[in-house]
């Protein structure tokens, strides 16, 4: 799951949702870089809908 959410989420393509899937899984596996700049992303997509 983790591999085929990352290049969208890497892209800019993804949803919210697919977002935060990834950051829970990253959060699950212990890697803390993942979360934290799906987190950046997360902030960012819902400053600039």
């Amino acid at each position: 799951m983790r591999r085929a959410l990352e290049p969208k989420v890497w892209n800019g393509n993804a949803t919210l949702d697919e977002m935060r899937l990834l950051r829970a899984i990253c959060t699950h596996m212990g890697d803390q870089q993942c979360r934290n700049r799906v987190n950046a992303m997360i902030a960012q997509k819902q400053a600039n809908p």
